[in-house]
């Protein structure tokens, strides 16, 4: 049987990534995972739709027999139409979810009955083997696969020691029109060993894959994309395997640059020191908070001391700083958001400012529940309607109403649109878009 597997444009797909892009750039997740399905022996083809007209699509849908596609969570209606069309055409369809949690496949296979089967975020690519395994074979589906049916799902599909199984998927990439993208996501390793309690990738493990699979994906694509964010949830979480794969890189002597995620409290003077020389030009720290009371409510494992420290190491070996915060959390108050604001103000920093999204299953969400400011459970409607993900909050707290929520994240995003970050964006040669979206932060 002949597989095709789908990536749609405009959402985020890779692990521990939520929402959409903009900017048109290459894949990772499933791409190696359509590598793992060929060397494994499988048939299988794979399209993105950042490069192919969607009018191609169709053609291609009746060569094969299993159309595998996938998915945001709010970017479900978007490929909708191809599963319908897929099965009219007779084809299996299987949906894999990039942000899952909870409960949600199966009040998600329900509201589309044009999907067979659906597939977790939990090892997807061996799930998807499973189940396609099964299909070919008229096997029955075991109950630890991570797949689900609208009428049943069979269990979680336990974790992998380590990522090795997924090797270099450079025989994909060599096919693909790789000088159409603007930027790259590369994936390094999966998992996470924290204890966030907002996260529903908490407590996940890290698991590298093999450095040489991950140099030789590189190598492929920096003569067509000069630069690529590495996605791995806890990147320096092993230290030597992250001071190999520097020394390996910046021996390729690559003109190619990249970006990934680090915690406040990894990375010391001298390993960033041998990041910036094998390409890293920025690290996106996950802090969610200035407040200490929020850190240790959230359960993120740092101190201020710590953020303190790494903002400045970074600085001090050229790599730019970049923190995520989250607004919104139960406990979130004039006093705690002020501290956010006070401490982006003394040290300067680019920053993302998001809304606090209760993800159903993680202690966050209980957490709204217990405060009685999640009055009844979010589903899978719930979820897809709110509109670009965080627009407008879902809860209050404890001591703000949804609209003083929402000012608060439009006053913190305003203390980075200084004069420098305003030139330094247009030296990046940021879209228009961008710009606009400044703008309207200004000017609310």
């Amino acid at each position: 049987m002949k597989t095709l597997i789908i990536h749609p444009k405009g959402y985020l797909t890779e692990e521990c990534c939520m929402g959409k892009i903009d900017i048109r750039t290459l894949p990772s997740q499933a791409i190696i995972s359509a590598q793992y399905l060929k060397d494994n022996g499988f048939d299988v083809d794979f399209i993105d739709l950042w490069t192919t007209d969607e009018n191609q699509i169709y053609p291609e849908l009746k060569k094969h027999d299993i159309v595998v596609i996938w998915a945001a969570l709010t970017g479900i209606d978007v490929v909708s139409e191809f599963f319908k069309k897929a099965k009219s055409e007779g084809k299996i369809t299987i949906l894999i979810m990039n942000e899952l949690f909870g409960d949600l496949l199966k009040d998600i296979l329900n509201t589309y009955p044009e999907i067979d089967y659906g597939i977790d975020h939990n090892e997807r690519e061996l799930s998807l083997k499973i189940l396609i395994d099964c299909i070919e074979n008229k096997k029955e589906i075991p109950s630890f696969s991570g797949i689900a049916t609208n009428k049943k799902h069979y269990g979680k599909m336990p974790r992998a020691p380590d990522s090795k199984h997924l090797k270099s998927c450079s025989s994909i990439l060599k096919t693909l029109p790789l000088k159409k993208y603007s930027h790259a996501y590369i994936t390094t390793g999966k998992g996470c060993q924290f204890q966030c309690s907002f996260c529903c990738w908490r407590g996940t493990g890290t698991r590298k894959r093999r450095i040489e699979d991950v140099i030789d994906e590189i190598k492929t694509i920096a003569p067509f994309i000069k630069s690529a964010t590495l996605i791995d949830e806890d990147l320096p979480s092993d230290r030597k395997w992250l001071d190999e794969f520097c020394d390996k890189l910046i021996a390729e002597n690559l003109d190619f640059k990249w970006l990934s995620t680090s915690r406040a409290d990894q990375c010391n003077l001298e390993l960033l020191r041998k990041m910036k020389a094998a390409g890293c030009y920025q690290l996106c720290i996950g802090v969610e908070t200035f407040s200490k009371k929020g850190l240790i409510l959230s359960k993120k494992g740092i101190t201020t001391e710590q953020i303190k420290a790494k903002i400045e190491a970074c600085r001090e070996v050229g790599i730019t700083p970049y923190t995520t915060l989250m607004v919104g959390f139960p406990w979130d108050s004039d006093e705690t958001l002020k501290e956010t604001e006070d401490f982006l103000k003394k040290y300067k920093l680019t920053v993302g400012v998001s809304l606090v999204i209760p993800l159903q299953g993680t202690p966050l969400y209980d957490e709204f529940k217990r405060a009685g400011l999640l009055r009844t459970d979010l589903h899978y409607a719930e979820y897809k309607n709110w509109v670009n993900w965080g627009i407008e909050p879902y809860c209050e707290t404890a001591y703000l109403s949804k609209t003083e929520i929402k000012k608060w994240q439009r006053r913190i995003q305003r203390t980075e649109l200084n004069f420098k970050t305003i030139i330094t964006t247009i030296k990046r040669g940021i879209k228009f878009v961008h710009f606009k979206k400044a703008f309207n932060i200004l000017t609310k």
